[in-house]
């Protein structure tokens, strides 16, 4: 017999992941099977990694954070080919930096994109391993992606 499981949104916000006080808010309903189950689950999970990878303030060993989204280090790679040596920072501050600071600024977001992926496909894997829908549900996504973000 199958236990409740569907995925149902408490309240609407952006791109259609719901939050309260930063955790997303699953209600279970009865679906169809496990794998329907499953299915929700990796949805809930890829809408997170959505959200968490948007603009991400990615912390550098300059001291400062810059913003790092794809279009982000993009511009960054292109400031490093003109050898630029000012950026703002995440928070609109403006730092004069070197021409070699570039590298660290394109490392700490290529890593921090890196390890939001690892994570996802951590958690991918954690539910495609569920063989009961109470292990499902017992898979807490509360959370995710928040240690590649500290």
């Amino acid at each position: 017999e199958e236990l409740p499981v569907l995925f149902e949104w408490q309240k609407a916000v952006e791109d259609g992941i719901v939050f309260e006080d930063g955790k997303v808010i699953l209600k279970w309903k009865i679906t169809e099977s496990l794998q329907s189950a499953k299915e929700q689950k990796k949805d809930a999970v890829k809408e997170l990694f959505k959200a968490k990878t948007v603009r991400p303030k990615v912390e550098t060993s300059l001291g400062f954070s810059v913003d790092g989204s794809q279009a982000d280090l993009l511009n960054f790679e292109n400031a490093k080919a003109l050898k630029l040596t000012f950026i703002k920072d995440a928070d609109g501050k403006t730092h004069k930096i070197k021409v070699s600071d570039w590298d660290t600024i394109l490392n700490a977001i290529r890593e921090h994109g890196l390890k939001l992926y690892q994570e996802k496909w951590e958690l991918d894997e954690k539910i495609a391993n569920c063989t009961t829908i109470d292990e499902l549900r017992d898979l807490n996504i509360n959370g995710a992606f928040e240690t590649a973000t500290d």
